[in-house]
Order: C-alpha cells, then sequence, then structure tokens
C-alpha cells in the first residue's frame, strides 16, 4: 500500500496524472476530454470566415468539454488535454484564402506525451479576441469562434436586399423592410382559394381537395443532434506475446530477453484495449509461460477471435539493420530474409516440420482481404506515432512469409516485428518503458483503424482507453 502511495505522489509531483498548465506567450484555451483518464483522436481540422467571425473547427472520434479558458494578448494556443492527433492529420496548415489570411497565417499541431495532450498554435496576423468555444456532436467537434472586423464582405451583406416589391415603372425595387416572419407574403397558384400548407424545411405544396376525412398531424420535428441507439459488435482482439518462458527468443545487444520486452508491450496494449468499450480482449500467455504454437492458434480459435495480432521483436545478422516490419501469411515467398526469419521463429517453437496438418484448416482467400488491411492500419500507425517522437524510425514495410503462428488461426492475423534487438539504437529504444508505451499506443490506433474498416457504424463511438501508464 506505501508503494502505490510513493508511486502515486511520484507521478502526481512529475504532472503525470493531473492536467498541468503549459505556459507560453499568448493565449492559453483547455479543453478537457469528458473523462480525464479517456482518450479521443482529432481526426481533422477546418477553418472558415464568417461575417463577424473566423470559425475553427476540430473533428474528433469521441467527444471533449470545455474545462477553463485563460485569455492573454498574443499567439493563441489551443489544448486538447486526452486528445491524440491522428496519423493522417497535417502537422501544419497554412491558410491561402486571402482573406482569411488577414486574421490566421497558420496552424500548427503538436502532441505532448507526458501529459497525453494535443496543441494547437494559432499563429495570428492580427492580434484575435478571446473566442467562443463549444462542442457540436454528431460527429463530435470543439468549434473555436474569433471575432473578427473589416471582413470585406459585412457592409454588402447587411445592406442586401430583404424583400421585393414594384417600383413605378414596372422594375423591382429595393426595399429596406424585411419580410415578416409571423405572416409571410406567399403566391399561390388560381382555384386553391389561397391555401397552402407551410412545414419547415420543406418546399411549400398546395392543400389536396378535402375528402371528408380528418387531416394527418403536422409531421413531429426531431432534433438534429439525436441519433438512434445501434446495437455494435464488441471486436474480439486475441494478443500473442512471442516466445516465453524456456524459450527467450532473441537476446538484445544489451541483454534482453525478447520475451520479455513483447510481454511488456501486449500488457500495455492489452490495458488500453480493454478500456475501451468496443473491444474484448484475450491473450494466449500473460506471464513468462511457455505455450507451444499449436496452443496459440487453439486460444485464438477457441476464443472467437475477430483479429489475431503477434508481437515480436527481430534480428538479423548486419547490425546496422534497424525498423519495423509486419508480416502476413504466405506458403512461399521470394524474400529470403523473411523466409529466414519465419523458419528461425518456428523453429524456436519445434514448428520446423510437415505443415500438411495445419494446412488443412488454413482460410487463406477467406482471410486475405481482411488480414492486408488489418497489417496496413497497424503499420501505418505503428510508424506515425513512434516517427512523430524519435527519428530514423525506418519502416520495411508489409512483408509476407509463412510464421506457424498466424497460419493455423481462422481469423485475419498479422504479425509484427518491433525493432531489431541485433542493432544497439534499436534495442536500447526498446528498453525503455516510455517506448513501449508508444508501440503499444501504435498498435491500439492501428486496431482502432481497423474497427472502424470493419464496422464502420461505430465510428462516432468514443475510444476511453487509459493512455496514461508510469513507465
Amino acid at each position: 500500500m506505501f508503494g502505490k502511495k510513493l508511486l502515486i505522489l511520484f507521478l502526481i509531483v512529475c504532472g503525470l496524472i493531473a492536467p498541468g498548465s503549459f505556459k507560453a506567450m499568448g493565449t492559453t484555451y483547455w479543453i478537457s476530454s469528458a473523462n480525464a483518464s479517456s482518450i479521443s483522436f482529432l481526426t481533422n481540422m477546418k477553418v472558415g470566415l464568417h461575417r463577424d467571425h473566423i470559425r475553427v473547427v476540430l473533428v474528433l472520434d469521441g467527444p471533449v468539454k470545455k474545462e477553463s479558458v485563460s485569455s492573454r494578448t498574443g499567439q493563441g494556443i489551443i489544448s486538447l488535454e486526452g486528445v491524440m492527433p491522428s496519423p493522417s492529420l497535417k502537422k501544419s496548415y497554412r491558410l491561402r484564402n486571402t482573406y482569411s489570411k488577414k486574421w490566421i497565417r497558420e496552424i500548427t499541431v503538436t502532441y505532448k506525451p507526458g501529459k497525453r495532450t494535443t496543441v494547437l498554435i494559432v499563429m495570428e496576423s492580427t492580434t484575435l479576441g478571446t473566442p467562443h468555444i463549444f462542442n457540436l456532436s454528431s460527429p463530435s467537434r470543439v468549434v473555436i469562434d474569433y471575432p473578427v472586423t473589416g471582413h470585406p464582405g459585412k457592409n454588402a451583406q447587411d445592406n442586401a436586399p430583404s424583400s421585393r416589391k414594384q417600383s413605378h415603372n414596372g422594375k423591382a425595387a429595393v426595399s429596406s423592410t424585411p419580410p415578416s416572419k409571423t405572416s409571410p407574403t406567399i403566391q399561390t397558384k388560381p382555384g386553391n382559394n389561397g391555401k397552402v400548407y407551410i412545414i419547415p424545411g420543406k418546399k411549400l405544396q398546395e392543400k389536396k381537395k378535402e375528402t371528408g376525412t380528418t387531416s394527418s398531424p403536422p409531421p413531429v420535428a426531431i432534433e438534429s443532434d439525436y441519433t438512434l441507439p445501434i446495437k455494435t459488435h464488441r471486436m474480439r482482439v486475441v494478443l500473442d506475446a512471442g516466445h516465453g518462458g524456456k524459450d527467450c527468443g532473441t537476446t538484445s545487444v544489451n541483454g534482453y530477453c525478447e520475451k520479455d520486452l513483447v510481454l511488456d508491450i501486449v500488457r500495455r496494449l492489452g490495458l488500453l484495449l480493454s478500456q475501451d468499450g468496443r473491444f474484448h480482449v484475450f491473450y494466449t500467455r500473460t506471464d513468462d509461460s511457455f505455450i507451444s504454437l499449436k496452443d496459440r492458434t487453439r486460444i485464438a480459435n477457441r476464443d472467437h477471435g475477430d483479429l489475431f495480432l503477434s508481437v515480436h521483436a527481430n534480428a538479423d545478422p548486419d547490425p546496422s539493420v534497424r525498423g519495423i516490419q509486419t508480416y502476413l501469411l504466405t506458403l512461399h515467398s521470394k524474400d529470403k530474409r523473411a523466409m529466414a526469419l519465419a523458419k528461425r521463429e518456428n523453429a524456436s517453437l519445434g514448428a520446423a516440420g510437415d505443415l500438411g496438418a495445419i494446412l488443412l484448416t488454413l482460410r487463406i482467400n477467406h482471410k486475405k482481404k481482411h488480414s492486408m488491411e488489418l497489417a496496413s492500419s497497424l503499420d501505418n500507425a505503428l510508424i506515425g506515432t513512434l516517427s512523430s517522437h524519435y527519428s530514423g524510425i525506418r519502416d520495411f514495410g508489409i512483408k509476407h512469409a509463412p510464421f506457424y503462428v498466424i497460419m493455423g488461426t481462422s481469423m485475419p492475423a498479422v504479425l509484427t516485428e518491433v525493432n531489431f534487438l541485433s542493432n544497439r539504437k534499436d534495442a536500447a529504444l526498446i528498453a525503455k518503458g516510455r517506448y513501449r508505451q508508444l508501440v503499444a499506443e501504435g498498435l491500439y490506433r492501428g486496431i482502432i483503424s481497423y474497427d472502424r474498416w470493419v464496422h464502420p457504424e461505430k465510428i462516432n463511438r468514443l475510444a476511453s482507453a487509459n493512455l496514461h501508464q508510469p513507465e
């Protein structure tokens, strides 16, 4: 108990479990997620110029709420706590519209991993006033309206004709009197006795001839933010930490066993997924135990997984090789390095013999498309996450090899090789808890991307994973 209290005190002192104060010259605005431990993703950003304000719209995959606003003159800063930028989001948005650039030149996006905070720096051409911040839903959006003056079209719009009347010479003349909202003048066709139905949001229609039956009541207006509840499928994710027990796997140049490093990554990833209501998580192993390849595939099939992810660390005879690799199943590969790696992984767990028995249960054609989409989502998200924090991360892309562990599964299956333990830089990185946490977050984001592809009806649901983990 004392140890837990000491850890909590340490995290508070370090500012890891309480919202910090991002200090910078300029205006600072804090927007907090609905739950301090939840995580949402910033997927898009739009800027538009209106009559009396310039609007910045942030599109997210989960709701956030405004926590506090403090105003200072100078540069504008928008801080979104508990929000991560999507890998596809640009790091810099430079405004091209001539009139918009009069107030905002550029918006840059950065991520603070220690505080789990996305920071938007609004580079102002002219000092902007205090913005009005509010939320919209379906999809979740944060709207920031900066008041502006001197819009070139403002006066013209203010003096725009609101109604028309006939002049003495028969031509239309502008009237400054706006039309009445309570009793509008409507031009009707002859023969309908001047009666019309007025339905908000609909085109005006003539009243049908009376048939003696009671007329139907007017349609009920439904609020635009209301969405019907949809029963969605919780994706069943099977996580496989490579090796274990008597099988160390590859030993890094700094003395770490592959089995321990990948187990830590899988545990971190599993925690993120288990805190997200869209997923059920299953493991082939949760401790330092030896599980045969046959049992790993049996566990995955028994738990009726929707996807299978096996996490490993790589090695190569050339110590200069480093990076990330993602593997899909194939029976034959022209890539000698991939075939050698598959042979080594299979042999380490006693699967170097005839694969005929496994081939009987293969469903390659059934899961090929989904496995390719899963591999692409994982590879892109993992590289995007790591590259935003570390330089020199090389992506070897998606390879094909006959890995036993993904061969016998009846679901889309991918094997990820994280770093080369034979390379000193890669080995030093993966030995750090912060790096392994980022690997887990990258894989988590990849699984979310794949889930959206499989179940697009779940795009607007909140991701509730707690990304706040001690190293």
